[in-house]
C-alpha cells in the first residue's frame, strides 16, 4: 500500500501570467473573482454593415509583458516569466544545476493558424525549449526537452505522458508548460474567416486571449524525499481524439471527450468542480451539452459548478489546460469549497481531448 500511495504524482509547482495577473496566485484569484482586462487588437477591425462603420475587435493580451514581440519571441517571452513564477512560487533555485539536470521540459502550443505560415511550426518546435531554458539559465539538457503542438488538449496530453517518463526513472520532475497568443493579426483573421469570433451582433462566438502556465510533476516519493511542498495530485488521466472536430467544421458528436470524462469520473460520484476551455462558442457548448446527458447518467450534474477561465482571460488556446489545472489547484487550497476532487478537462478544435482529476487528500 505505501509503494502505491508513493507511486502518486504530485503537482509541487505552479506558475502562470496572463492578462489579470503576471504571478500564479494573482492570477487564479483574479480569474476566480471574474477581473478581466480587455484590450483592442491592434490593426483589426470588423466592418459593420447596419451601422456603416468599423468596429474595434476586443481581445486580452498581457500588456506590459507581450508588448511589440511575436512570432517565437512573443512565445519565449511568456514562457519565461512562467518559468520564472513557478521557480519563485516553489522556492526553486534557478542556478541549482543539479536540480533542473534531473527535470524535463515539456512545452506545449497550438500548430499555426495560418496555412502560409506553416514553417513557424518547425521553427517553434526545434527552437521554443532551447531558447526557454538558455533565457532561464536552467541546466535542463536538451535530450529532456520536447515541444507538443496539440492546442487547448495539449497539456493534458502531455501529463498523461509524463507519467510514464517519471515511472520509468529518466528524470525525477516534469515541467509542462502550456503557451500561446491567440490575438495577433494573423489569428484573428482567421477566427473571423471561420465566423468563430464573438462581434457586434454575434453574441456567442471566442475572444482571443493570451496566456502562460505551467506545473511541476513529480512522484510522491521523490517530492517527499526532498521535503518538498505539495499542491495537490493529479491522477485518472485519459486521452482520446474526436474524428468529427471543428477543424473540419463538422458536427462534434462528443464521444471523445464523453468517453474521457466518464473514464477520468469512474467511481466517482461525488466531484461537484469543474474547470474547463468552453469559450464562448456553440460548438464548444454543444460538445459539454452531450457530455452532461451522458454523465446525468450516474451523477447529479445539477450540483456540477463549471468554471470557465475564458469568461475572464478570453480563450488562450494551448495555455488553457495548465490555466485550467493551476486555478482547480489554488481553489483547492483557498477552501472555495467542500469537496477534495476537481475534474479538468480540454478539448483541441483539432479533434484531440483529454481530461483528468486534481485532487487533495482529506
Amino acid at each position: 500500500m505505501t509503494a502505491q500511495i508513493n507511486n502518486r504524482m504530485a503537482i509541487t509547482g505552479l506558475g502562470a501570467v496572463c492578462s489579470v495577473g503576471y504571478d500564479v496566485v494573482t492570477a487564479m484569484a483574479s480569474i476566480r473573482c471574474g477581473l478581466k482586462r480587455p484590450d483592442f487588437v491592434n490593426g483589426f477591425t470588423v466592418h459593420d454593415k447596419d451601422e456603416m462603420t468599423d468596429i474595434s475587435l476586443m481581445a486580452y493580451p498581457i500588456k506590459g509583458v507581450t508588448d511589440g514581440y511575436q512570432g517565437l519571441g512573443l512565445l519565449a517571452r511568456i514562457a519565461v516569466a512562467v518559468i520564472e513564477d513557478l521557480a519563485k512560487f516553489s522556492k526553486f533555485k534557478m542556478d541549482d544545476s543539479r536540480f533542473w539536470s534531473e527535470t524535463s521540459l515539456v512545452a506545449c502550443v497550438s500548430k499555426v493558424r495560418n496555412p502560409d505560415l506553416e514553417v513557424f511550426d518547425e521553427i517553434v518546435e526545434d527552437e521554443l525549449a532551447s531558447v526557454i531554458i538558455r533565457e532561464c539559465g536552467l541546466a535542463i539538457a536538451p535530450v529532456n526537452c520536447k515541444v507538443i503542438c496539440s492546442g487547448h488538449a495539449g497539456v493534458l496530453t502531455a501529463v498523461n505522458r509524463a507519467e510514464s517518463m517519471l515511472s520509468q526513472g529518466g528524470v525525477k520532475r516534469v515541467i509542462v508548460l502550456g503557451v500561446d497568443s491567440l490575438v495577433g493579426r494573423d489569428d484573428v483573421a482567421y477566427f473571423y474567416e471561420k465566423g468563430w469570433l464573438k462581434v457586434e451582433g454575434v453574441p456567442s462566438g471566442l475572444q482571443p486571449g493570451e496566456a502562460g502556465a505551467a506545473i511541476m510533476l513529480e512522484l510522491e516519493h521523490s517530492a517527499l524525499r526532498r521535503n518538498a511542498d505539495i499542491h495537490a495530485y493529479v491522477s485518472n488521466v485519459n486521452t482520446s481524439f474526436e474524428e468529427n472536430h471543428r477543424m473540419q467544421e463538422d458536427v462534434n458528436t462528443g464521444k471523445a471527450l464523453s468517453s474521457v470524462v466518464l473514464s477520468t469520473l469512474a467511481s466517482k460520484s461525488n466531484v461537484e468542480s469543474v474547470y474547463c476551455d468552453l469559450n464562448g462558442m456553440s460548438a464548444r457548448s454543444m460538445e459539454w451539452g452531450l457530455v452532461l446527458a451522458k454523465l446525468q447518467r450516474n451523477h447529479d450534474v445539477s450540483k456540477l459548478e463549471v468554471n470557465v477561465p475564458a469568461s475572464s482571460i478570453g480563450d488562450t488556446g494551448a495555455a488553457s489546460g495548465a490555466i485550467s489545472i493551476c486555478a482547480a489547484v489554488r481553489h483547492l487550497a483557498r477552501s472555495y469549497t467542500q469537496e477534495r476532487e476537481i475534474l479538468v478537462w480540454s478539448s483541441s478544435d483539432s479533434g484531440e481531448v483529454a481530461s483528468a482529476l486534481i485532487w487533495l487528500e482529506s
